[in-house]
């Protein structure tokens, strides 16, 4: 269960980090040539099969001479959650109108990297802990890219359930089973919550007086 946590944490913030600045370059910046295959590089992940992308992976892995462990599979994970914490971001920027806010406050004196960290990042940071929480899930419940990748002593929760169910299955596979189940649900329970919430503080702000009024 650590192992799987600290995996699941790793691959999410890698995600982010990757996913919060090829989502800005993608909807901030001016067309440039490439721009569609590189967004679609963005999203391949979820159009392989995880059977071949797993085992493209530890083809490169061992081709390269890396070793198999945590690092190179917290590098794998991040890779298949890289698609949810993109797509997150890219809405939220599109949706968020923090580009006018942006020349807003560089019309105020603001440098592009301040007004990209006291503006629009304020804006995107729902997006991107709602993308987080998806590569989260998405790497807590993996087994096939683990299975491939997971070097020695790295047992993760799946793989730990795949390994007891070679001997029957018993009422610790249940209990892990519906531990898995729980957290997935939760952590997709929460992702809803915080991406119905509205992208445009003007919005949140007129949202909450009628609240009030009512």
């Amino acid at each position: 269960m650590l192992t799987s946590l600290e995996l699941a944490a790793t691959a999410a913030a890698i995600a982010a980090v990757i996913g919060l600045f090829a989502s800005y370059a993608l909807v901030r910046h001016k067309p440039f040539r490439g721009r569609e295959g590189y967004a679609a590089l963005l999203d391949s992940p979820l159009m392989m099969p995880e059977v071949a992308l797993g085992v493209g992976l530890l083809s490169f892995l061992v081709r390269a001479g890396y070793e198999l462990d945590f690092g190179a599979l917290a590098c794998a994970h991040a890779l298949i959650c890289l698609p949810y914490t993109v797509g997150a971001v890219r809405a939220r920027l599109k949706s968020s109108g923090g580009s006018s806010l942006e020349e807003a406050a560089m019309d105020l004196g603001a440098t592009e990297w301040r007004a990209f960290l006291k503006v629009t990042l304020p804006l995107m940071m729902p997006a991107i802990v709602s993308g987080s929480l998806l590569a989260f899930t998405v790497s807590f419940q993996d087994f096939v890219t683990t299975f491939f990748l997971a070097g020695i002593g790295i047992v993760t929760l799946p793989i730990k359930v795949y390994s007891m169910m070679k001997f029957g299955v018993t009422p610790e596979i249940n209990a892990l089973s519906v531990l898995l189940l729980v957290a997935t649900i939760l952590l997709l329970g929460l992702n809803a919550f915080l991406a119905a919430r509205p992208a445009n503080p003007a919005a949140r702000n007129g949202q909450n007086s009628r609240r009030r009024e009512s």
